[in-house]
């Protein structure tokens, strides 16, 4: 190896904007090799949905890689696991091979910007320190090699060998032919030295960059531009954290929806518009509020005490006269601070040098004000381009996330050639190719605006204020195209030009406060200026917690509730007896019917947001039938009467409501009506809006009105008209044919569940002298549902606290569905014999109790089975046969390779998120075990499916594809996955006897 030289070429210590390269190459390839490598991640989870259980389960990555001493297991396997998978071999080779070409063209991506990383250090850097000792350590010596970048080429060939190995240990084993163990430590052995020569560069390139001090200089520039560039820093954090670290999936499955039609996509560009925007408004307000020199300004001074005094008074008196409680903490704020002022010079305060106070803030708001030298400028509009482009190269790298897994699955689908192809192809285009694109176009055009570091920056530059009227501008267009639902308007419109309307707001903001004092007692607790963004947040707080009531988000209540539910100032709940008889009625199942088998059918929806939603709807129409406009053979009813209850939590339940409430549509509804009703409509945009703007503002004030709670039960309304009906009438024992529905919400203060629905399970004697539900139950009360609570019991005013009222099918859904922060906490107020007495409770989605809505029909069948028994038990009747359906939206869990072999702290990690799960499970196998053995009232069996008994579960199958997110919005990619899997998972027998029984076919098995 060469000895290094000694020799020094200076380098200009002020990096100017003239010291850059005209094209910045290096940003272009960083942004690229993030693309790909979250395409690769996206494309690669598609593999681990291979769902068997008990099965090992992973990606390309998963294969021969890891510390683990059982590679050679651990990766056959997995590879059995997807070779067991016969229905998914063609989209597992597809989505292999395809990973193999993305992966090696982020092999290309990653050599050539480390090599130029090693070409700038090297160029731009000296080689060695003038004080750096003769004697070099190895490592240092071999840093500064000259052919030290070979390690590039040798990680990159070992790189490309992984692939070409993995590929062969995937099409070996979907083949059904042996996998050899010298593949796979061959497979091995190149990943770690992939990973071990990329590592030893990277190291090389931190050694150059310590011995020119280049990395703490920059690191030291770097932060302290983070630091004054902040709220910039946290307005883009915010939105690249929302697209790319979704939980839910929900952003995912938003972008695929720009490959629904032409409008969708349109939607898409102009979503793109408003992240272009939200950078460039990044960019101005560091400019105007941190980069310009204000050292021509003056402090002026602010008669302060008449400020506060006339804020706090008049906010208070505002407050009480209409009102508007939450207008206080303005009031209480503006009376700290001017008490905290007048404490100035007094006893309590005279060990404060005020004139020292004063100096200093003045001293800290001038130092700001005055122009920073040359250096701190470049870094600082270095850092700011980079944020500014951020935004928008970011929504284009969701795009390459969303559609990775896209074209593998359509070509396999056979949709290789449809216009849903060309545009999800487009797309993926656009989104590998754009964000390199975009961060040099942007960058460069930013640079050119920036000039030279001498350059002084106009606060008044015309570019503030073209930007700032087309974010306006947006702002409005996009609120009210969110609330008339334009199909151009999305989330991804709102949120950037939101966040880009509250930069300018808050940094004009902060421009006033760092040219006038602040108020003495803000100075006197350490603020050098007024702190404009912290008061609106702590204005926030104390109004949410001190003088919130929650009145302002309180559940609609509509009409009156039936007498049969409420009468004589008590509330005995809907009498079960009454409803099973008139269910018997209908179904032909009383006297002289004995040699019939009527099955009577109890329906479980687990929740998961609008995937729940239409897989229960969607389910129920194709076992049921959408309408009762045919019937069964043999009896005058339809097949949705053999339901006589369903129970559901979260988005299952606004499935189980859809399609209960539509059944005696007039006209009848289509076959698939779920399709436009529930599928299709966006329920996410609007409320979203609502809680940015409306709901926002009334976190301030506490004015009345709709809450985006409301927004999102108007626009259930409106695309499913039904779901504005009483939720009560037409049910089984209140004149009509609907099943009884047992819907599950959770009370915030207790964690109690919610049993919305007009069958009282608890003792209502017992909830009358005040015991509540977390008491454990004596005598009759036993057989209460356990922790539960009834809604029937806090359906009243907060004034007219005796008069109980009715709520409407959309309402009652959402009180199981409040997931935060779509929809707020829904307020109820129980039932009292004062007025001004009523028991307040918030309402909370039904998942926080329990999301498997299997609970509350648990409960209503230690009364149910004890009818259906005596039913059975008289001879000259029909025998009810009661099944169980679960329609389960959650797809198969993927087990791990086999337990861990890791002994968890006091805190295991590894199972902090089991309880509820297993919980979960626990409900299942009871329900499982609940239905099977002998019919009640009788010796007899009789099973829809001789493994289950009369327990039939439907959830999707096992099979890699494009999961729907748990969320208010469904892409029709997404929706097109819920169809397949629902064609493969009514065909198991369970799901095609449950059809055959409820059309009046019962063969007991």
């Amino acid at each position: 190896m060469a000895e290094p030289t000694a020799s020094v070429r200076e380098v200009d210590p002020v990096l100017s904007t003239h010291n850059e390269p005209k094209t910045p190459a290096l940003l272009a390839w960083l942004v690229l090799a993030i693309t790909l490598w979250l395409a690769l991640r996206s494309l690669g989870g598609l593999l681990a949905e291979v769902q068997v259980s008990g099965a090992a389960s992973g990606g390309m990555e998963s294969l021969a890689s890891g510390l683990s001493l059982d590679v050679v297991a651990d990766t056959k396997a997995l590879l059995e696991t997807w070779h067991a998978a016969t229905g998914s071999h063609r989209v597992i080779s597809w989505t292999a091979l395809a990973y193999t070409w993305l992966d090696v063209s982020l092999v290309v991506a990653y050599s050539i910007l480390l090599l130029q990383c090693w070409r700038r250090v090297r160029r731009h850097q000296p080689p060695v320190l003038k004080d750096v000792p003769v004697n070099l350590t190895v490592l240092r010596r071999f840093a500064h090699w000259r052919l030290a970048w070979i390690l590039v080429p040798f990680a990159a060939f070992a790189d490309l060998a992984e692939n070409g190995l993995r590929w062969v240990l995937v099409d070996r084993a979907l083949r059904g032919h042996d996998v050899d163990n010298g593949l796979i430590i061959g497979s091995w052995t190149a990943t770690t030295m992939k990973f071990a020569l990329i590592g030893a560069f990277v190291a090389v390139l931190v050694v150059l960059l310590l011995d020119s001090t280049l990395l703490r200089t920059w690191l030291w520039r770097s932060l302290w531009s983070l630091w004054r560039l902040r709220v910039p820093l946290v307005a883009t954090a915010l939105f690249v954290v929302l697209l790319l670290a979704d939980a839910t999936g929900q952003a995912v499955d938003l972008a695929r929806r720009w490959a629904d039609d032409g409008w969708a996509l349109a939607g898409g560009g102009l979503a793109f518009v408003g992240s272009l925007l939200l950078g460039l408004t990044v960019w101005l307000v560091a400019r105007r509020v941190v980069l310009a020199d204000h050292s021509g300004r003056a402090d002026k001074p602010v008669r302060w005490w008449a400020w506060l005094l006339a804020v706090a008074v008049g906010s208070g008196l505002l407050a009480w006269w209409r009102g508007l409680t939450e207008l206080f903490a303005i009031s209480v704020l503006s009376s700290a601070v001017l008490v905290l002022g007048l404490l100035w010079g007094t006893r309590a305060t005279n060990n404060v040098n005020q004139e020292k106070i004063k100096d200093k803030a003045a001293d800290s708001r001038q130092q700001d004000a005055q122009p920073m030298d040359l250096v701190k400028i470049v870094a600082a509009r270095r850092v700011v381009r980079i944020l500014a482009i951020a935004s928008p190269v970011t929504l284009l790298m969701l795009g390459a996330v969303a559609y990775a897994p896209v074209l593998p699955v359509l070509v396999v689908n056979g949709d290789g050639g449809s216009q849903l192809a060309m545009r999800a192809f487009t797309v993926l285009a656009i989104a590998i190719i754009g964000p390199p694109l975009a961060a040099v176009g942007l960058y460069v055009l930013l640079r050119a605006w920036d000039g030279t570091g001498k350059d002084k920056l106009d606060t008044r530059e015309r570019k503030y204020l073209y930007v700032a009227g087309l974010v306006l501008g947006l702002a409005v267009f996009s609120y009210f195209g969110a609330v008339l639902h334009v199909p151009l308007v999305s989330v991804f419109l709102v949120v950037p030009v939101f966040l880009a309307t509250m930069m300018l707001l808050l940094g004009e903001a902060q421009l006033w406060s760092e040219r006038h004092t602040a108020p003495p007692g803000l100075l006197l607790v350490g603020f050098t200026r007024l702190p404009v963004a912290t008061l609106l947040v702590v204005d926030l707080l104390v109004a949410s917690f001190l003088f919130n009531d929650g009145s302002g988000h309180a559940v609609r209540r509509d009409g009156t509730l039936p007498s049969e539910i409420a009468r004589d100032g008590k509330r005995p709940g809907l009498d079960l007896t009454g409803a099973f008889a008139a269910w018997a009625s209908a179904n032909c199942a009383g006297a002289g019917d004995e040699d019939r088998q009527v099955p009577l059918f109890l329906v479980a929806a687990p929740g998961g947001g609008l995937r729940g939603a239409y897989w229960t709807a969607s389910t129920l129409s194709e076992l049921f039938g959408s309408s009762r406009s045919t019937q069964v053979s043999g009896c005058d009813a339809a097949p949705s009467d053999r339901i006589f209850a369903m129970g559901g939590a979260s988005g299952g339940s606004l499935g189980l409501v859809a399609y209960s409430a539509g059944l005696d549509a007039t006209p009848a509804r289509s076959k698939d009506w779920y399709e436009e009703q529930v599928g299709r409509p966006d329920f996410l945009t609007d409320p979203l809006t609502w809680m940015l703007s409306v709901d926002l503002a009334r976190g301030f004030v506490g004015f009345g009105g709709a809450d985006r709670a409301a927004r999102l039960e108007d626009s259930w309304t409106r695309h499913m008209p039904s779901m504005g009906d009483d939720f009560f009438a037409g049910t089984w024992g209140l004149g009509g044919h609907r099943p009884v529905l047992m819907l599950t919400g959770t009370q915030v203060e207790s964690g109690c569940r919610l049993n919305v629905s007009a069958v009282r399970l608890t003792d209502s004697a017992g909830r009358a002298d005040g015991s509540g539900c977390t008491t454990m139950r004596v005598g009759e009360a036993q057989t209460d549902g356990p922790v539960t609570s009834e809604l029937i019991d806090f359906l009243c005013g907060p004034t007219d606290s005796s008069t109980p009222s009715s709520l409407t099918n959309a309402s009652a859904a959402l009180l199981s569905g409040r997931f935060p922060y779509v929809s707020p906490s829904g307020q109820l107020y129980g039932c009292s014999t004062e007025a001004d007495k009523a028991t307040r409770t918030a309402i909370v989605d039904g998942g926080y109790a329990e999301n498997t809505g299997v609970g509350m029909l648990l409960a209503l069948w230690l009364k149910l089975e004890r009818l259906i028994a005596v039913h059975n038990a008289v001879a000259a009747n029909a025998t009810i046969v009661p099944v169980f359906l679960m329609i389960d939206n959650h797809y198969s869990e993927v087990a791990a390779v086999e337990p861990r072999k890791v002994v968890e702290g006091l805190v295991p990690p590894l199972t902090q998120s089991r309880p509820d799960k297993l919980d979960d499970l626990a409900m299942l196998q009871q329900a499982a075990a609940t239905f099977t053995g002998d019919l009640p009232g009788t010796s007899g069996k009789c099973n829809i499916d001789t493994e289950a008994g009369r327990f039939v579960s439907i959830s999707p199958s096992t099979t890699p594809g494009l999961p729907a997110p748990q969320a208010w919005t469904l892409s029709r990619l997404s929706i097109e996955d819920l169809t397949q899997q629902r064609t493969t998972i009514l065909a198991i027998p369970g799901a095609t006897n449950a059809r055959d029984w409820a059309e009046g076919g019962v063969v007991c098995q």
